[in-house]
């Protein structure tokens, strides 16, 4: 069971003035079914409007630990991406996975001229705010991911209750 105390045990272990992350997949996989995912957005929808939702489609190139993103838009952006803390608990059924990276920018053309990369991920995503709560879904390649931004100004209650609202969404 998925309690307050725990959830709170794990954000705690996140990094401050880092780029934390919940994800949420199923226990045997990095994704979500298609299901879970549309019944997150309708639901999504019905509680805010249409013009505080935030789509965006962009390009990951990656090498090692070295990314660029690249925008539609034509702007781009390369850092060396630090896993600094990860750590994982499984909830019926379901992996929720606690991260937190730290960016350190890089100049674009270090990372551009190569040519050479180990992936590049094509990402689609729609952005909400459920109870001053960034949560993203996101459809990397045609498969179906759930990231939650977690920073500083999140109360730990309002993570907590997205995560059973997702879990509960889920059965």
């Amino acid at each position: 069971m998925l309690t307050q105390g725990i959830l709170t045990t794990f954000i705690k272990k996140l990094h401050q003035n880092n780029k934390n992350y919940i994800t949420i997949s199923l226990k045997d996989s990095e994704y979500i079914n298609i299901y879970i995912f549309e019944q997150l957005m309708t639901f999504l929808n019905q509680k805010q409007s249409t013009d505080t939702i935030d789509y965006s489609s962009y390009y990951i190139y990656k090498t090692g630990n070295i990314t660029l993103h690249l925008n539609n838009n034509g702007s781009s952006m390369c850092y060396n991406d630090q896993l600094k803390y990860n750590d994982t608990i499984e909830s019926n059924g379901y992996r929720i996975t606690f991260s937190s990276h730290y960016n350190r920018k890089l100049q674009n053309d270090v990372f551009e001229s190569s040519y050479e990369y180990d992936s590049i991920d094509i990402i689609e995503s729609i952005s909400y705010v459920y109870n001053s709560v960034n949560i993203e879904l996101l459809k990397i390649n045609n498969k179906y991911s759930i990231r939650i931004l977690v920073d500083n100004d999140n109360s730990h209650s309002s993570i907590y209750n997205l995560l059973n609202i997702i879990l509960n969404l889920a059965k």
